[in-house]
């Protein structure tokens, strides 16, 4: 193919004014691919800021992605109206962007949906009103047997995503373990192919680390989810760290600290761990440059993109023992494993590393991460991934 495909994005999740961190991963996507393809972007959220019946519409040209974000909100105090108002506007803002969209680019390629949600809708009107294909990207811990407990109850949301997975005609995902859970659930995934997230490596890079200073720096970024990360039992394991008579200090970044903040009180820990909250990328990759290993203690993901980030900053992961996880790290070259949950082994983890961290080789780690979640790559294994849709 000579032209540039014009591949349309519908991500459920993406980066506005609402939430900037909201989808990051998703934006490196779009960015990687569109070093090799037109990536047209349309993104819906609700903006409580908004009075009465409002939508309003913003064009945004960033980083070679053409981005049509679209905010809407109802501020009616009747509950019963705000659940029939509050869909419709978000279907009409929907079409409005495509509307737009279409206008000044013309016809599609393929249609590329990203976690599959309520816009998967309009990919399925595209695919049987116009003849457009799609195919879905899914990053949804929802779908891990854990984070399964807080998947939707919302009967018509169920069978909108399992018309998606349906009708597709590819479907990609970030590790071999997503997938087959996914194939699990949806008969219909009959292969599904695995490109991994991409890491901003102008941001998360090998810097070597000349603090002189005795004490071993461990970093953790928390999330929306305190289940998930399991932030709590990790201090817990910290604070024995701490009484084992190990000088570390623990660095945590991520929202919902307030209760881990009355925790550490309560552990005596306050000179011992440093709290960031919600931070843009480029603090997260200093405080991973400035620290010596990344603690993942979580219960469940479908790929862990801090641990891609640790790694292409040189620094070995000590991780829960979970399949995902073992698809991009390897005990005693990248990582030290952790049986899940467990937080004496956790604690027996740091004080190994704490005695034996110059095991690890902080340049060579970096090096092949670089070269495996780098946007060069993921960008052509993309333009693969659509070409092989697109000449079937």
């Amino acid at each position: 193919m000579n032209e540039r495909l014009k591949i349309l994005w519908l991500p459920a999740w993406y980066p506005s004014k609402i939430d900037f961190l909201n989808g990051d991963f998703v934006q490196r996507h779009a960015c990687a691919v569109s070093m090799y393809a037109d990536v047209i972007i349309l993104f819906a959220i609700k903006d409580t800021s908004l009075f009465n019946v409002s939508i309003k519409v913003d064009i945004e040209e960033e980083n070679g992605l053409f981005v049509y974000k679209g905010y809407y909100n109802t501020s009616t105090k009747n509950e019963i109206l705000k659940k029939i108002i509050l869909p419709f506007l978000y279907f009409k803002l929907f079409f409005k962007l495509y509307q737009i969209a279409k206008k000044r680019h013309g016809g599609f390629n393929l249609v590329h949906i990203h976690v599959s949600l309520w816009q998967g809708l309009l990919a399925l009107w595209l695919k049987f009103t116009k003849q457009i294909n799609y195919v879905i990207t899914e990053h949804n811990s929802l779908f891990m047997p854990l984070g399964n407990i807080n998947f939707t109850k919302n009967y018509l949301l169920k069978l909108i995503i399992k018309a998606n997975f349906k009708y597709a005609s590819a479907v990609h995902v970030v590790s071999k373990n997503l997938g087959n859970e996914l194939k699990k659930k949806y008969l219909a995934i009959k292969i599904f192919s695995v490109i991994p997230n991409v890491v901003d490596n102008n941001l998360f890079f090998y810097a070597k680390n000349i603090d002189k200073n005795l004490k071993i720096n461990f970093l953790a970024i928390n999330g929306t989810n305190l289940f998930q990360k399991n932030t709590d039992g990790l201090i817990r394991s910290f604070s024995n760290l701490i009484r084992n008579g190990n000088h570390s200090v623990l660095h945590i970044a991520g929202p919902n600290d307030a209760n881990l903040k009355n925790m550490i009180d309560e552990l005596n820990l306050t000179d011992y761990v440093k709290f960031y909250g919600a931070i843009s990328n480029t603090s997260v990759a200093k405080l991973m440059q400035d620290t010596d290993a990344l603690i993942f203690f979580t219960r469940y993901e479908t790929f862990g993109c801090v641990m891609a980030e640790a790694l292409c900053c040189g620094k070995p992961v000590i991780a829960s023992r979970l399949d995902v996880l073992q698809e991009n790290l390897q005990e005693n070259i990248n990582a030290l494993f952790v049986e899940s949950e467990n937080e004496k082994d956790l604690t027996e983890k740091l004080i190994y590393f704490v005695n034996n961290k110059d095991k690890f080789d902080n340049k060579k780690i970096a090096e092949d991460a670089t070269a495996k979640y780098n946007f060069d790559k993921v960008g052509k294994d993309f333009l693969a991934f659509y070409t092989s849709v697109l000449e079937k």
